[in-house]
């Protein structure tokens, strides 16, 4: 899968035929460990060190991408999709890389906008929702269960601070 073959040495001798001279098995085993055993590990981490970077890229381009178009229809699957990475895979680094997985992320994200524009704007509650990616029902609920409060108690108790 990673590429790696035993290449012929700087003579040109394929390496097969070099290992089919040994007699030795010592000597047959220090050629395996130094023709296919170290190289091998060596193009494992190197596999993984070039993943790691490709998976670090993906996950920042994600988060821009949340950033950006947090209000649209986003899905784990279609960020995955979009930056050719596996789910699970994104999902697992999304998590190391945040601390929180990604619907908890777009979920906070949402809400920090949300609750700007309850204390910044005159927005209904319902059109708010719809600016940050939420049916108007579903946006109540899930700012009660975040935040422990309607989004109209926040705007109350927001503007209260405000104006004392």
């Amino acid at each position: 899968k990673l590429g790696a073959n035993p290449s012929p040495s700087a003579d040109g001798v394929n390496p097969f035929e070099r290992l089919s001279r040994i007699r030795e098995a010592e000597e047959m085993v220090r050629w395996f460990q130094s023709r296919v055993i170290e190289p091998f590990i060596q193009d494992i981490r190197q596999f993984t060190r070039d993943q790691s970077n490709q998976t670090r890229q993906t996950i920042a381009e994600g988060i821009e991408t949340l950033e950006r178009e947090y209000a649209t229809d986003l899905s784990l699957e279609s960020c995955a999709d979009k930056h050719r990475i596996n789910v699970f895979t994104l999902s697992k680094s999304f998590k190391q890389a945040t601390g929180m997985t990604f619907v908890e992320y777009l979920t906070q994200l949402r809400l920090n906008k949300a609750k700007e524009l309850l204390g910044g704007s005159t927005l209904k509650i319902n059109e708010i929702a719809e600016q940050v990616g939420y049916q108007g029902t579903y946006f109540n609920r899930i700012f009660k269960k975040v935040e422990g409060i309607t989004p109209s108690r926040y705007r109350e108790l927001h503007q209260n601070k405000e104006e004392g």
